[in-house]
């Protein structure tokens, strides 16, 4: 999987078992396999030829660099008309939150409109939004809906996974302890 259009092309690569003991080396016939065009998914053959599968999906590569104890879904929703969003859901195939819901923080970036967070523990999530004055947008009344913890973007009918939730990345260090910085001089 190639995320980066900035990644050098062709890519050249060969497959390793990192094994001291028995070391084997997959190397196309000692040409290295070539990768020419990014966004695409290949199954290195029995017989050492590289193959194309298909498109990559480049969410799904993503949400496989997840640790599998995140616990957190974060959403990111842009609604330039309204001045609050609330959020009504039903987490890990729960009852749904009676509306207006939960209401979403606002979010203060340059040039980002009005953007609104949520963050909750969940696994998966099913939800819509609201601006508490009973207008809504719940995906044309098919709600949202994300199946693993993460950081996503609502956007064009859908959740875009952005990356592992803020919570979970900074969970991942609270163990972490730093000793204090002393004056030298």
């Amino acid at each position: 999987y190639i995320k980066d259009k900035a990644t050098e092309l062709p890519m050249e690569f060969y497959l390793s078992n990192n094994s001291k003991s028995n070391p084997r080396i997959e190397d196309c016939w000692g040409q290295k396999f070539k990768i020419g065009e990014p966004g695409g998914r290949y199954v290195v053959q029995n017989a050492g030829a590289l193959k194309y599968v298909g498109i990559a999906d480049a969410e799904e590569c993503e949400r496989e660099r997840m640790v599998k104890n995140d616990k957190y879904v974060e959403l990111l929703f842009q609604a330039d008309l309204w001045d609050e969003c609330y959020i009504t859901y039903s987490k890990d195939e729960s009852k749904f939150v009676e509306p207006p819901g939960s209401q979403l923080e606002k979010v203060l970036e340059p040039g980002s409109g009005k953007m609104f967070f949520f963050r909750i523990e969940a696994k998966n999530l099913t939800f819509a939004f609201n601006n508490g004055n009973n207008v809504w947008d719940n995906n044309s009344e098919k709600n949202y809906k994300v199946g693993y913890s993460g950081k996503y973007l609502i956007r064009d009918g859908k959740p875009h996974f952005l990356s592992r939730s803020d919570a979970d990345v900074k969970g991942v260090f609270s163990s972490v302890s730093v000793p204090a910085a002393k004056k030298i001089g």
